[in-house]
């Protein structure tokens, strides 16, 4: 339908120049609503070469197959006439160059692969040509030859795309071109260009009647007459274009498009008001959760997280109605992050220090996947939460050293905790440590008060011995020694500030003065013959006293032996009496004694075990219990030997105490 009301002339020249044969190709076919047309010119060394029929008829036959305009079918066509070529069977490699015209007698479209050309004129000027894909036409595109050069260049039949090629086959197809009455399409071979200038063939095509011929005479006249030594093969077709094909439904088509396009218009407004008012309302809704969004973020920076957590909420409501995903996760991952905080503050402000660090470091965590928002703030609290836990810290092992009895190494913590409180500006810990010091000191008083009360009560004791001591020398008629001990009563009274004890001394004193006096001659000569061995008893036995005192069990035991033998001798059984018992004293004293070094030593191994396996409180205990038995067995290098453990013990215990669970 299409050929028949359009007017299409095709015509053509196609010699052999100087070879033997021709191995250029043309041919056409015309279809009811296509057209084809193609060149094709050999590439071979052989005299005669079949390259170029073979592409021209297998590109023909592709395309009335499937006759189209399109730019995918043109390129199946050209691939399918590759592949033909390649599996070709016979003597040589088929390759060809090759250029086709396709229309729809009103358009039309060209492909190339190779050097055969192309050329669209109209108005008798020249409007499209194709390019060759050589070497030279690339350097013509870079500038580096000229486009006069380009038919005499050395370079110019070193294709990268030709029919025949095995590998990246890329013919250029060009985009579809608007056909109107009086145009020629010319297609040529190298036989042409290689002899004859662009600008020639121009020449020849701008001025020319509605015969196809006579333009194709007339160039090769004109290159007949250049008389080339070496005329290749050459081959022109010129396709006149008189009448293109008019669609007679066109101005109807027309009509009901511009209706269409009326109605669409029309709807497209109304949609476009109505999407304009929708999205108008869903920007507003946007742009308030955003800046619900943006309030809460800065609530966070200014560490208002109360107000944060009101804005973040409103926010995420307004997101779940927007259905905004993105914004909810972000939103969520925001108010994860406040409550934390919030629960975090809460817990640090009611003094419980290790749950509000465990809860700033969940709000750290969080704090990751929320921009990193209050990270300052959280690392701040983190950090006053741990000192907040090392004066805890240092309040707990002052409980324990006060449990223990170690008083001052109590004072010792309770002290650092103070300090610290203070440079930490902990008001709350800085109460806690002075409440933790004043129940230490009240202890100390206390302990003080009981031990000035033993010692009351040790010292009454003393006196009332040396005093009982005297009573029983003076029964004996030792009135010397009596006076000694009454007078050592007296002096240990005075230093001591004991007025009681002092005046029992003085009592006891004067009866011995008034014993003196009444039994001094009876016993002038009863006291001169016992007199050395009572001084030698009594010595003994003050000797065995002073050695008891210095917890010399031994010496004092061999000095009380002595004095018994010497007051048994003396037939005194009041004081054989007494030695004895002081010997029995002396036996459990030494019993004592062994059990306690044992026991010292035992506490000391064992405090040692579990000081090796970081069992730091009680390792503590065994070592003063240790200390304490050395210090009773008056051993104090062994007592300060544990001191130094116990200051490495705190020390070790107060690091692993600060360092993080």
């Amino acid at each position: 339908m299409k050929k028949l009301n359009s007017e299409f002339k095709t015509a053509f020249i196609s010699e052999a120049g100087a070879a033997l044969t021709n191995n250029d190709y043309f041919a056409f076919v015309e279809l009811d609503d296509y057209a084809c047309y193609v060149i094709a010119d050999g590439i071979t060394d052989l005299a005669q070469s079949e390259s170029a029929q073979k592409a021209v008829e297998s590109v023909i036959l592709h395309f009335q197959e499937r006759p189209s305009l399109t730019r995918r079918a043109l390129r199946a066509c050209l691939e399918s006439a590759n592949r033909d070529l390649l599996q070709a069977n016979g003597r040589e490699v088929l390759k060809a160059s090759v250029t086709v015209i396709v229309t729809d007698y009103e358009a039309v479209r060209y492909a190339a692969a190779g050097n055969t050309r192309f050329r669209l004129y109209r108005d008798g000027m020249l409007n499209t040509k194709s390019k060759d894909m050589s070497l030279s036409q690339d350097l013509v595109e870079k500038d580096e030859i000229t486009p006069n050069v380009l038919s005499r260049h050395e370079e110019r039949h070193n294709l990268y795309t030709y029919l025949g090629q095995e590998k990246d086959f890329r013919p250029h197809i060009s985009g579809k071109l608007k056909l109107m009455n009086g145009d020629i399409a010319v297609l040529y071979t190298r036989g042409i260009w290689e002899n004859l200038d662009e600008a020639d063939i121009d020449d020849i095509f701008s001025e020319t009647t509605d015969d196809p011929q006579e333009p194709l005479n007339n160039t090769e006249e004109m290159l007949l007459s250049k008389q080339p030594p070496n005329l290749d093969n050459y081959t022109m077709a010129a396709v006149f274009i008189n009448k293109i094909f008019t669609d007679p439904n066109r101005d109807r088509r027309r009509k009901r498009i511009i209706k269409i396009a009326i109605i669409v218009v029309i709807v497209l407004l109304i949609v476009s008001i109505i999407a304009y008012v929708l999205y108008s309302r869903h920007k507003d809704k946007v742009d308030e959760m955003n800046l619900r969004a943006d309030s809460t973020i800065a609530c966070i920076q200014d560490n208002n997280y109360i107000r944060a957590r009101e804005e973040v909420k409103k926010a995420l409501q307004q997101a779940e109605n927007l259905k905004d995903k993105e914004k909810i996760q972000q939103l969520n991952n925001y108010l994860r992050l406040i409550e934390s905080v919030i629960t975090a503050d809460d817990t640090y402000q009611n003094q419980k220090f290790e749950d509000a660090y465990q809860g700033y470091q969940t709000a750290l965590e969080r704090s990751r996947y929320a921009d990193k928002l209050g990270e300052a703030y959280i690392n701040r609290r983190i950090s006053s939460a741990e000192d907040n836990l090392t004066v805890a810290d240092f309040i707990n092992l002052g409980d324990k050293a006060m449990e223990q009895g170690d008083f001052g190494q109590a004072e010792v913590y309770y002290l650092r905790a103070k300090a610290f409180a203070a440079k930490i500006h902990a008001a709350d810990g800085k109460v806690q440590a002075q409440a933790a010091l004043d129940k230490l000191y009240d202890a100390k008083q206390k302990q003080k008060d009981e031990q000035e009360k033993k010692d009351k009560q040790r010292l009454t004791g003393d006196i009332s011995d040396l005093i009982t001591q005297g009573d029983t020398l003076s029964e004996y008629g030792d009135l010397d020694m009596a006076e000694q001990r009454y007078l050592a009563a007296r002096s240990l009274a005075a230093a001591h500030y004991d007025a009681d004890g002092k005046k029992e001394a003085l009592a006891a004193l004067d009866k011995l003065g008034q014993t003196r006096g009444k039994a001094a001659a009876a016993a002038q000569k009863e006291a001169e013959k016992h007199a050395a061995e009572y001084t030698a008893g009594a010595a003994l036995a003050g000797q065995g006293d002073a050695a008891f005192a210095n917890a010399d069990y031994i010496g004092a035991a061999a000095s009380y032996n002595a004095a018994l033998a010497q007051y048994t001798a003396l037939g005194d059984t009041a004081q054989s009496a007494i030695l004895s018992g002081k010997l029995q004293n002396v036996a459990a004293k030494q019993q004592a004694l062994d059990q306690q070094r044992a026991d010292a030593a035992a506490a000391q191994d064992q405090a040692g075990e579990l000081y090796a396996q970081k069992e730091y409180t009680a390792a503590k205990q065994a070592y003063r219990q240790a200390q304490q038995l050395y210090l009773a067995l008056g051993n104090q290098a062994k007592a300060d030997e544990i001191k130094t453990i116990l200051d490495r013990i705190d020390a070790d215990a107060a690091i692993m105490s600060a360092l993080p669970q």
